[in-house]
């Protein structure tokens, strides 16, 4: 609450281990512009463990990502032409380009979870996700 920071949790409700691969797709952008893909954006990442700060180009303010299980594989790659169906009904542009840095692969046993915290402040890196959850 007050920040601006989203959490993501996927629970195991099954009775079977399950692998889940995230493939998160970044934009930099504000709310009314969309983004195209460009040799100006570069998404330059540094990784320490579980969280990844993501500079989308030089000189840019850093997105920050952590995970609470799981192994990061970067897989770098432009996701192009994405629709959106609202903004379209709306007669505004309705396409863009979606950027992934790669995924993290997770391996959930029945009754496990894990949580993805992406923010613009780095002190929600170091704060619990289910803590953060509660807040809201």
């Amino acid at each position: 609450h007050g920040s601006n920071t989203t959490i993501v949790e996927y629970y195991n409700l099954g009775t079977e281990t399950i692998v889940i691969n995230i493939h998160p797709l970044w934009v930099y952008r504000n709310h009314h512009q969309l983004q195209y893909e460009s040799g100006y954006y570069d998404f330059y990442t540094s990784q320490e463990g579980n969280r990844i700060t993501v500079y989308p180009h030089h000189n840019a303010e850093p997105a920050y990502w952590m995970f609470t299980k799981g192994e990061f594989y970067e897989d770098r790659t432009w996701y192009k032409n994405v629709f959106y169906k609202e903004e379209a009904a709306r007669g505004f542009d309705a396409t863009e380009d979606r950027y992934q840095i790669g995924y993290v692969q997770v391996l959930l046993e029945p009754g496990e979870n894990v949580f993805f915290t992406f923010s613009t402040e780095l002190d929600k890196m170091f704060e619990s996700p289910e803590v953060l959850k509660s807040q809201e």
